[in-house]
């Protein structure tokens, strides 16, 4: 139910106070859908964005929320991953970062940007190369709407698809 559904922890009900602000209201028992639960999320980093202090990287807040997000949820998640790159099978000095390694094997790479660009989807295709992991999901929170991509390489054929929504 709504009740048990807050991202803040020191304030348990306020995804319900969310709802009944933003017709249609919901009853305490109400399950949202996954619509209302995203556009909850969203709002919510959307002000902490807000009452960053001036300097904060906005990607970063985001990235904060969402590993709240996760533990809430009990996703299992790995937080700013380096990623091993090597040439000629040397190991090299610099590398990769990956925003987030959930459930040990899907990347998760976080953007705040006005949109996606094919740039973007190749970092993540290098991550899951330099990985050997096959999926991923590449998230822009900084859109008018929240974009994701998800990304599936198969490292036999060496391609990569996605859908996006």
């Amino acid at each position: 139910p709504a009740s048990t559904m807050s991202v803040r922890s020191q304030d348990p009900h306020d995804f319900v106070r969310f709802l009944q602000e933003d017709p249609p209201s919901a009853q305490v028992e109400d399950f949202p859908t996954r619509e209302r639960f995203g556009d909850y999320v969203e709002a919510r980093t959307r002000e902490a964005i807000r009452r960053a202090p001036a300097g904060c990287s906005v990607e970063r807040v985001y990235q904060e929320a969402l590993a709240i997000e996760f533990g809430l949820r009990g996703i299992v998640f790995q937080r700013e991953v380096d990623l091993l790159v090597s040439y000629k099978s040397v190991a090299l000095e610099c590398g990769y970062r990956a925003d987030f390694i959930c459930f040990g094997n899907i990347i998760v790479e976080l953007k705040a940007l006005d949109s996606l660009a094919d740039v973007h989807t190749h970092q993540v295709i290098n991550y899951l190369k330099a990985t050997g992991h096959t999926r991923a999901v590449l998230i822009n929170f900084g859109a008018k709407r929240l974009e994701f991509k998800r990304i599936v390489f198969n490292h036999l054929r060496q391609s990569a698809s996605s859908a996006d929504n």
